[in-house]
């Protein structure tokens, strides 16, 4: 498993990195040292060249998967994010990501399990 991160304005990047490593090992997934992360360009949200090389590591079988924050570090159109979605389904790999909650903590797992593949989930 990649950790992705789209850091916007005052993002501790190393620190959501390492919540979202955290957080794998939790679930029992395997790290790869490598991480990914896309700063603010003032371009195209579509724009994510650090994404897509995640995404090519996860396709290219070198990681499962790649956990991201939420939905919104994704790409920005559901079009794009579905061809990516079934990009790696094909590849035998996922996307995955927390979901934002209010309450003591800022950032949970969605309820039962982390969705992936067009709202599937894996254990």
């Amino acid at each position: 498993m990649t950790t992705y991160v789209c850091a916007g304005l005052g993002v501790d990047t190393d620190g959501t990195h390492a919540f979202l490593a955290e957080h794998a090992r939790d679930r029992g997934w395997v790290i790869d040292r490598e991480r990914f992360t896309d700063e603010p360009t003032g371009g195209p949200a579509s724009a994510r060249p650090q994404f897509n090389l995640a995404v090519r590591r996860a396709g290219s079988g070198f990681v499962d998967g790649v956990l991201a924050m939420g939905r919104d570090a994704m790409p920005s159109t559901d079009e794009a994010y579905e061809a990516y979605l079934h990009w790696l389904r094909r590849h035998y790999a996922f996307i995955a990501f927390l979901q934002p909650t209010t309450g003591r903590t800022q950032w949970r797992q969605n309820p039962g399990n982390v969705t992936n593949d067009h709202g599937g989930h894996r254990p």
